[in-house]
C-alpha cells in the first residue's frame, strides 16, 4: 500500500490493528491528544500525532520511519 492509501485508512477509520517488519501495531484515531499509535499488547506508551501524515513521517521502526515501511504493511483489523 502506498503513503496516501495508508494516511486514507489512519484518517477515515477508528481503531486500526496492524503488522509491519515484525511488529504488531495499533493506531487508535479516537484519542483526545490526537492520533495515538503504539504496540500491540505493550506497556509501551502511545505517541500521539495530529494527523495521519505526521504520524506516518514520525513514527520510526528501527530507522525506517512508517511512511518508508508502507508497502508491507498488513492490516490485520480496521474498524
Amino acid at each position: 500500500m502506498t503513503k496516501a492509501e495508508f494516511a486514507n485508512l489512519i484518517e477515515k477509520g477508528r481503531d486500526i490493528l496492524f503488522d509491519v517488519d515484525g511488529q504488531h501495531l495499533v493506531i487508535f484515531t479516537w484519542m483526545d491528544e490526537g492520533i495515538g499509535i503504539s504496540k500491540q499488547d505493550s506497556d509501551e506508551p502511545f505517541q500521539h500525532f495530529a494527523d495521519a501524515n505526521a504520524l506516518l513521517d514520525g513514527y520510526k521502526i528501527g530507522y525506517l520511519t512508517l511512511a518508508q515501511l508502507c508497502d508491507k504493511v498488513v492490516i490485520t483489523d480496521y474498524s
